[in-house]
């Protein structure tokens, strides 16, 4: 019953572009998460290894030179993402940009002609730039680092959760992506209704799918191409 909601919704939510092309924006959730993961993963790191060897910071100084690093790397870098993100928050937003010929995200634009990958990640967090298509052999040979870092990134995922009153761990990070595995995210879980119901708009409009109907995967990309994206003529945008 949800689902066919969305979509009679969805049947009445138009996009209409302006002069240049340009249709709407959502804030990328993505960017401000990232922060939030690099600032839990190095604080906790700190903290597991000050609990496992059972010592006080002046203790875990005498650790040797790799806690020397990890504490006077660690703690300015906690205090310099933290400074971003006040001033991420007091000032505009990160935002995505769909326009009639492609989207931009953090100032690099992929027309919609080069998509040809649509992937729905529950756990992954991977922000825009290139992708890995690692196998599941890695995952399993690196699985003690795997295991912790994604553990850490859920707790800072729910942290997140929180501040945009959708209280999960679960991303459900939609990862459009050209050949060369270079593409545009978006953290589907995290945006408002109006704004899901924009992009889900969309891809129906410009790609033949929706959020619902898009290959889903549970924590990485196939490692095989399987190009799933059937776009239309944009000359038949309208339609």
């Amino acid at each position: 019953m949800k689902v066919n909601k969305e979509i009679d919704e969805l049947t009445n939510t138009e996009l209409k572009a302006d002069e240049d092309g340009f249709l709407f924006e959502i804030e990328d959730h993505l960017y401000l998460l990232k922060m939030l993961n690099n600032i839990v993963v190095m604080l906790l790191t700190i903290t597991t290894v000050m609990i496992i060897t059972n010592t006080n910071i002046k203790g875990f100084l005498n650790l040797g030179y790799q806690a020397h690093f990890l504490f006077y790397i660690g703690l300015p870098y906690i205090f310099l993402e933290a400074i971003k993100i006040c001033i991420y928050l007091t000032k505009s937003k990160k935002k995505i940009r769909f326009y009639v010929n492609g989207i931009e995200q953090d100032k690099h634009y992929i027309t919609s002609s080069d998509l040809n990958f649509a992937y729905l990640v529950k756990f992954n967090s991977e922000t825009g730039g290139v992708f890995r298509r690692s196998s599941w052999f890695v995952y399993i040979l690196m699985f003690p680092i795997f295991f912790y870092v994604s553990f850490l990134q859920s707790f800072s995922r729910f942290l997140y959760s929180i501040y945009t009153k959708k209280y999960s761990i679960q991303l459900d990070n939609l990862i459009l992506l050209k050949h060369n595995n270079r593409g545009i995210t978006i953290g589907i879980n995290f945006l408002n209704e109006s704004e899901r119901l924009k992009v889900d708009s969309y891809l129906r409009i410009y790609f033949n799918t929706n959020i619902h109907s898009v290959d889903k995967h549970f924590i990485k990309i196939p490692e095989w191409r399987n190009k799933n994206l059937f776009k239309k003529e944009i000359g038949n945008n309208n339609e």
